[in-house]
């Protein structure tokens, strides 16, 4: 339904290209709300420290678990992907504190609580780096788009202001490639040759790189830290040869997965027993 909608309002802005080609871009950039608020998660909210930290996409609250005030835990950044929220990750909270972690995460300009919605990979990326120069985790965990704004993070390259860092990352069900992002998009709404431009265009003006030069491989190049990689081989969403690509240009860790697809594999115990359990590791 939605997505007949929005090939129908593609196809009606047409006849006034500059219409057509914002439209493009903001449906581009719009997560469709989730559902409403987790009980379970905003009860888990009241418990944690909250903090606030402005980004190119608006200011955004921290929230951060802990088992003692010492400070003196590791600290997990947990970056939900597109779509998600900090909810994403309400089965991990507790058995990271278990692990004996300290735990963070928030929800991305555009997504959970936060207005606009409006948002894009560099904004993901910016909301990292700014994260990560407050906050100071030690690792980061990013799921979907989210594992790319980590990586994005790490390269300290435009539009971003600085670099993030960490000592290790978990990436989950990420993709690599941005264009091919794109190629899915166009394919799903049906975007005309110049509205699909345009947005070429628009990465073009933030990052100083056209779509076919951003990657999740090339972004892990830049900044080579120990990394774990998950994928499920039935993800419908982000394909697996992703994962086969990132790890065929780095010096990864890699688990594939079966039959947990591109979301639930956030709720499989052996997955985060397993990235916990490296961490440690690691940390």
């Amino acid at each position: 339904m939605i997505e007949s909608w929005i090939r129908l309002s593609m196809k009606l802005s047409r006849p006034i290209p500059p219409l057509a080609n914002w439209w493009a871009w903001r449906l581009f950039c719009a997560p469709i709300p989730g559902a409403r608020r987790d009980p379970e998660f905003e009860a888990r909210i009241t418990e944690a420290e909250r903090t606030q930290v402005t980004t190119r996409g608006g200011q955004i609250e921290l929230w951060t678990w802990r088992r003692t005030q010492s400070g003196t835990r590791p600290l997990v950044l947990l970056v939900h992907g597109w779509q998600g929220s900090g909810a994403s990750w309400k089965t991990w909270i507790e058995p990271c504190l278990d692990a004996g972690f300290d735990v963070m995460t928030f929800d991305a300009p555009g997504h959970g609580r936060n207005r606009p919605r409006f948002a894009n990979l560099p904004i993901f990326a910016d909301a990292v780096a700014k994260v990560t120069s407050a906050a100071r985790p030690d690792a980061m965990i990013g799921h979907s788009l989210g594992g790319m704004a980590v990586a994005f993070s790490m390269t300290g390259t435009a539009p971003l202001d600085h670099a993030s860092d960490a000592n290790c990352r978990v990436l989950i069900s990420t993709p690599n490639e941005v264009v091919d992002i794109f190629d899915r998009y166009q394919e799903m709404v049906g975007l005309s040759p110049s509205q699909r431009q345009s947005i070429d265009n628009r990465v073009i003006e933030m990052t100083g790189q056209a779509p076919g030069e951003l990657s999740t491989s090339g972004m892990l190049a830049q900044r080579e830290v120990p990394t774990l990689l998950f994928h499920d081989k039935r993800d419908r969403e982000i394909p697996f040869a992703d994962a086969e690509a990132i790890v065929s240009r780095n010096p990864v860790e890699f688990h594939a997965t079966e039959g947990h697809g591109h979301r639930r594999i956030l709720r499989q115990d052996s997955v985060r027993n397993h990235a916990l359990t490296w961490l440690r590791s690691q940390l």
